[in-house]
């Protein structure tokens, strides 16, 4: 699976290093590098980026398939502690779909795809993912992920359920435009303050929505105390 050549980013430069050398001997997590510039996955790389203060982890893994340089200046912006990594080739990305049975295209996962890939000297201790679809049945038979964001929180319930009772209309889950689509056109003054609301609660929610499965992933903590 991680028998290729990528490019990892190390002193303010790309070298090029064999990933199955790279991570031998090593405890990592390997994450995928998708809508980096939305607040919520900012969020939740602040919380990989913990797991390295709390955890014997050696390296947190940031992994992209595209030609985009741009992606390990930013992590290295915000997050100078994970590791940035470039597979032009794909290698990791297309054994790891063989590997966990996905149907879905190469380029469909790219984009969407998010999990934790937990390895110990190349070898899986575990997998974590978000799911591909059917999105608001994983999360609502998830009742701890439930309780991170709506709890007793009511301005937090109710836009879950707005989002909920608009979801063939809007997809929230591409995270695109979100606070717009979830709306629609805001055209009456009288609908401004309500978009303002909604904006403030969506954004308390966050990581625990987007991310209800990874962010403050209970079984991969219990897997690196072990």
């Amino acid at each position: 699976m991680f028998d290729t050549e990528v490019e990892i980013y190390r002193n303010n430069q790309l070298h090029n290093v064999d990933l199955h050398n790279y991570i031998r001997n090593k405890k990592v997590l390997l994450c995928p590098g998708i809508k980096l510039t939305q607040k919520p996955t900012l969020t939740y790389l602040k919380y990989v980026d913990g797991l390295l203060d709390n955890y014997k982890l050696d390296e947190v893994i940031i992994i992209n398939s595209t030609d985009d340089k741009f992606f390990h200046l930013l992590i290295d912006s915000y997050y100078p502690r994970l590791t940035t990594v470039t597979d032009l080739s794909k290698t990791y990305i297309k054994n790891l779909k063989e590997s966990k049975k996905k149907s879905q295209s190469t380029g469909y996962l790219l984009k969407n795809w998010r999990f934790q890939h937990l390895v110990d000297n190349s070898a899986e201790v575990g997998f974590w993912e978000e799911p591909l679809e059917d999105h608001w049945e994983h999360l609502i038979s998830n009742k701890t992920a439930m309780k991170k964001i709506i709890g007793k929180d009511q301005p937090s319930r109710r836009l879950f359920y707005k989002m909920y009772s608009n979801r063939h209309i809007s997809d929230v889950w591409k995270m695109e435009d979100t606070h717009v689509n979830l709306l629609g056109n805001v055209r009456k003054n009288a609908e401004v303050n309500e978009f303002r609301k909604d904006r403030g609660t969506l954004a308390r929610m966050g990581s625990n929505f987007w991310y209800f499965t990874l962010f403050g992933n209970e079984y991969l903590e219990s897997c690196l105390k072990q």
